[in-house]
């Protein structure tokens, strides 16, 4: 039985534009990752995190992948998303715009 909705969170990339790992940047005083996360988990079934599969984050039940294709960009974390679950729908958020509302 596939899932209804499922979030794809692109978490991977080098982080040129930043600096420094995308994960660890805090915005207003909040992990931007955990934002996201919780504004996606608010709408969808599942979330996933695309593009590294060494990811882990307490209190989030998310599914963290690499990219199937190694530096292809965007798309290829939309291709890991769409493989590691079956969904009617599928909400493709880059990690890097973090005013994602519900």
């Amino acid at each position: 039985m596939s899932n209804e909705i499922c979030g794809i969170l692109l978490v991977g990339g080098k982080g040129r534009r930043f600096g420094r790992s995308k994960l660890d940047i805090i915005l207003n005083g909040k992990k931007i990752l955990l934002v996201l996360l919780g504004e996606l988990s608010s709408v969808c079934d599942e979330v996933i995190l695309a593009g590294r599969a060494d990811i882990r984050v307490e209190g989030f039940d998310v599914k963290a992948v690499p990219d199937v294709l190694e530096d292809r960009g965007p798309l290829a974390g939309l291709v890991s998303g769409i493989k590691t679950y079956s969904c009617e729908k599928y909400i493709l958020f880059p990690f890097d715009m973090p005013f994602l509302k519900r």
